[in-house]
């Protein structure tokens, strides 16, 4: 496993390169990441899309007009970000139209950090 740090929009986040021999040694490696690579880097390829992971880092659910009006974005812009999360994988709607990131993302006893198999994002506080 290679393990590299960087940066993109002044947030960190750490890239994590796994190496497989074979499909018959997989039993013994590390999990292979749920999501692919690439659905990961074009969904935390926008500024908006880290602010909204920013906002749900904390594991809480919310409604896409709460998520626009702490960014001060219209709530359709929002909408259209949330559609490119969910279809990478990287955040889900719920009862009430409440989105958030799935739980298995979701680092125990991280404050704001996401793990997606290839990076791990340490995110900031939002504004408040």
């Amino acid at each position: 496993m290679i393990e590299s740090s960087m940066l993109l929009f002044g947030l960190s986040f750490d890239v994590v390169e796994r190496h497989f021999m074979s499909i018959e040694s997989s039993a013994s490696s590390p999990a292979a990441p749920e999501l692919s690579l690439e659905a990961v880097i074009m969904a935390i390829g926008d500024r908006t899309r880290w602010k909204i992971l920013a906002e749900l880092s904390s594991g809480e659910p919310r409604m896409v007009t709460e998520i626009a009006k702490r960014l001060g974005r219209s709530p359709s812009i929002i909408s259209k970000h949330m559609a490119a999360l969910q279809y990478a994988g990287m955040a889900v709607t719920g009862r009430g139209r409440l989105w958030q990131v799935p739980a298995q993302f979701i680092v125990p006893g991280a404050k704001r950090e996401l793990d997606f198999g290839h990076c791990r994002l340490r995110l900031p506080e939002p504004p408040a």
